[in-house]
């Protein structure tokens, strides 16, 4: 008799714990502060929005050279993406906010802007200063071989992903 009442109490509080873990399971999860928005797709001139900034992608152009710099992957792709910076509390926009994967999920990184490639007479810059409500014209700029297609360039802050055209 009291092995059976032992088993039924047993029983209970794993049923009762069962309960409370498949509760605790099903609630929905609160995101805190520091995480990230869920991602999210766009293509060529779609805006794309975050607390600080809006950036649309407008062209993308190859070049197997830039200036007296040759590319160490065969080739050069420039992004030319508006940045409108929307909260005047926000950082300083880097090139490191933005990366480029390949089809294979590889990624890369754009040039920082101190490198030649902004810094020379081609035309090419990466803006300082952002006056809040403005568009600016950046330009992002990548060494990636001349055969790489289905290129897409991820936006970290935005957590989004821009479908980037073939040549």
């Amino acid at each position: 008799r009291f092995l059976w009442s032992a088993r039924l109490i047993i029983v209970t509080v794993l049923l009762v714990a069962a309960l409370f873990s498949a509760y605790g399971y099903l609630q929905p999860k609160v995101a805190s502060n520091g995480a990230p928005p869920p991602l999210t797709f766009a293509a060529l001139g779609d805006k794309i929005q975050t607390a600080d900034w809006t950036y649309t992608v407008t062209s993308v152009e190859r070049a197997p050279k830039l200036g007296t710099v040759p590319a160490t992957s065969g080739g050069y792709l420039v992004v030319h993406l508006t940045a409108t910076k929307t909260n005047a509390d926000a950082p300083p926009l880097s090139t490191s906010n933005f990366q480029l994967i390949d089809a294979a999920g590889a990624r890369g990184f754009a040039f920082d802007p101190t490198s030649d490639i902004y810094t020379s007479n081609l035309g090419l810059v990466w803006a300082s200063r952002y006056p809040t409500t403005q568009p600016v014209q950046d330009h992002l700029v990548f060494d990636v071989s001349p055969t790489a297609r289905a290129l897409i360039l991820f936006i970290k802050d935005a957590n989004a992903q821009v479908r980037l055209p073939d040549p």
